[in-house]
Parts: structure tokens; sequence; C-alpha cells
């Protein structure tokens, strides 16, 4: 193997397949941002301050290139941090403040950034308005085409607007998406529904779009199961989707301690979970997750939400229950009053995912409020409606 710099970038070449080693960072980047390039070329930013400021738009403009949410991503991402080759020696360059640096400056230049050039190829629709469907326009705006999103709700944004504030905030996703719209001349429809007596894909054919894009995202919380049937007492009254609950502190609607004097218990182990214990300790309840997963994070079976997370719900006072389901919702009276946990073995075998447990080893967890947050999946009725489901129910 042989190592060389090209731009600022380690890469790894061998010699005898002529194959191309990209450094493990831009490998775990969704959209291969050039990590080490722009890192070294912060480093490297001159001591006079207005010719830094020159050389951070020119940084931000390389990176805008290639992701223009990345001002969004400053917040929430860090997949590059996971992998990077000094997270178990000093420590992982911390790309996520990097970047965040970056904004300082370049977020008032972004208000005022040249257009790209005006598209006059054919019209492509967009149906959904998350990140998918904004990368998507911008792509397709740089090669000409003439681009609408078209959206249900009232504004863009998709899962981005259920992330809370303390992890992003409004303003930095509402600058980033109006740059967006106005730098890629993204034609924005509001209010658009799809299917189910709206819209067809032939009515936008006739409308003269001569292709689609459908980024619906998947906006509808998953249910809770054991053993594939459902768990009995989702019914009760203080049940309820976690994803509702971001959505309703995301619109302002939930008083600012909704669960005041409450033991809420938030039921699943990503992020979004974490999401949800976190809001709900801010909306002034006492807070409990319990997951399948297990403490180590190095196991095939370890939780999956991300190490600043778990560390910011335990200094927040959230207690965190590990390798325990959900077997039975308890309630009295038609209220939720208690879960039955049993201790689960394993989350995942050679099929995937598929937990085991041990039921003869039973904790009961009593609160007042029960949050359901184990995974969202897609709207099928449009799909459907199109045939565009084969057999088994897939795309």
């Amino acid at each position: 193997m042989e190592g060389q710099w090209l731009g600022g970038v380690e890469e790894e070449i061998d010699e005898a397949s002529g194959k191309v080693y990209l450094p493990p960072c831009q490998v775990a980047c969704p959209i291969g941002e050039d990590i080490q390039r722009t890192n070294a070329m912060i480093s490297l930013l001159p001591l006079d301050a207005q010719e830094a400021s020159s050389q951070i738009i020119k940084i931000g403009d390389e990176i805008y290139e290639k992701n223009p949410l990345f001002t969004v991503c400053s917040y929430i991402c860090g997949l590059c941090e996971k992998e990077c080759n000094y997270k178990d020696q000093t420590g992982a360059i911390r790309r996520k403040l990097l970047k965040r640096f970056l904004i300082d400056y370049y977020q008032p230049y972004l208000e005022t950034k040249a257009p790209l050039p005006s598209p006059t190829k054919e019209r492509i629709a967009l149906i959904g308005g998350g990140p998918g469907s904004l990368m998507c326009a911008y792509m397709l705006s740089k090669k000409g085409y003439r681009v609408s999103i078209l959206e249900r709700g009232s504004e863009l944004g998709g899962a981005l607007r259920y992330i809370p504030p303390y992890r992003l905030p409004k303003n930095i996703l509402d600058a980033a998406l109006n740059s967006l719209v106005r730098i890629a001349h993204i034609e924005v429809k509001l209010g658009v529904k799809m299917g189910d007596s709206g819209k067809t894909l032939d009515n936008l054919k006739n409308e003269g779009y001569r292709a689609v894009f459908i980024a619906t995202g998947t906006p509808l919380p998953r249910p809770l199961t054991i053993g594939r049937e459902p768990v009995a007492g989702q019914d009760l009254e203080g049940v309820m989707f976690g994803l509702n609950l971001l959505s309703d502190v995301n619109q302002g609607i939930a008083p600012p301690r909704l669960f005041q004097g409450k033991r809420v218990i938030v039921v699943g182990g990503g992020n979004v979970a974490f999401d949800v214990a976190r809001v709900a300790r801010r909306l002034s309840g006492d807070v409990s997750i319990v997951c399948l997963e297990c403490e180590d994070k190095c196991s095939k079976d370890g939780i999956p939400a991300d190490v600043e997370e778990i560390e910011g719900a335990t200094e927040e006072g959230i207690r965190i229950i590990y390798s325990r389901g959900v077997e039975e919702i308890i309630g009295e009276d038609g209220k939720f009053k208690k879960i039955k946990c049993p201790r689960c073995k394993s989350v995942f075998d050679e099929s995937g995912f598929n937990p085991k447990f041990d039921y003869s080893n039973v904790i009961y967890l009593e609160g007042d409020v029960l949050l359901v947050t184990i995974g969202q999946g897609p709207e099928r009725t449009f799909f459907q409606q199109e045939g565009l489901l084969n057999e088994r129910g897939r795309l």
C-alpha cells in the first residue's frame, strides 16, 4: 500500500489492484464529503481576520456544493466522528463543532449567495418536503431541470421538523431551507395531498411533469409488538406515540409543564426515543427509558442511540433500563398504570431483528404516561393505489 496526499486528503492506493481506499470518515459520510480536506483547510486559516473570513466562505462553498444542508448536519449528524481514525487515541475530531464554527461566518453570507443558473430543462415533481426531496431537487437543479416539491404539510423539512430545538435550533433549519429553495430555484407547493382523494401520478403527468421522485419518508409510528403480536393495552388513556409528542412540541401546542408530577416511561433505544425522553424531561416529567438493547454499545445487541444522547439523558436525571421488552400494558379504570417487562436475552440473530425473551425474569414498571417510540414506517395507501407494491407489499 502506498499513501499519498491529494489536495489535502490522504488516500491509500493498493499498488497491485490500483484500488483507492478513502479515509473511514469519508466512507461513513452518506454523501461522501471530503472531510479530511476541509478539516485541513480550517487548520490552515490565516491569522488575518479579513483573510480568514474570506477563506471560510470558500471552505463553506466547497462543502455546500456537495451538501447544501451542511449547516443542519453540523447539529445533528456526526457519522464521520464515529469512524474517525483518532477516536480510540486522542478522541475523534469534532467535525460538527468545526462546521458550527464555519456557519457563524457562512450563514449570513448564505442569505445572499448567488443562485444557480436558471433551469430550462424538463419539469420534475418531487413528492415530499423532507431532506430526500430537498437534496434531489438541488442536484436536479444543478443539472438544469425545473423542480417542484409537493408537500402536504404547511412547511418544508419533513422529519427534520421532529428534531427538538435544543438539538437543532429552528432558526438554523429555517435559514438552511429558505436559502436552498432560493438558490436552487425550487418551486414549493404546500398542502398538496397525494392519493386517497388527492392527486395521482397521472395528474402530475398531465400537468407537464416528465418524471416524479417520491420521498414521503416514514411518518407512521410503529406500535408495540412482542413475538409479532400486538401488545395488549395500547388503547389505554396515557399511552401515546413519542413521535406525536415531538410533533406537538414543534407546533407549539404542548404545554410547558405537560408532565409535571407525572412518571413518564419511554419505550425505545434509538435517538428518536432519547429525543422524546429528553423533551418529556423538559416538560417536567420524571422520565425512564426502557429498551431491548444492552448497555454495551460494542455488542451486536448494544443500544443504538448516540453516546452523546445517552450521556445527555443521564446528566438530565433520566433513568435507562436496559435489556427489557414490553409484554403487556396494564391499566386501571381505563388508564395506563404499569408495564410488564420480561428480560431480553438477545435482540438480533442470524436472520436479523428477532428478540428473544426470558419470560421467567419479569419486572413491572409503574407510570402515568407511556410514550412508544420504537421506530417508524411508511404510509402505504398512495403506493398501493398507484400499483407500486409487489405481491409481498414491497416497492
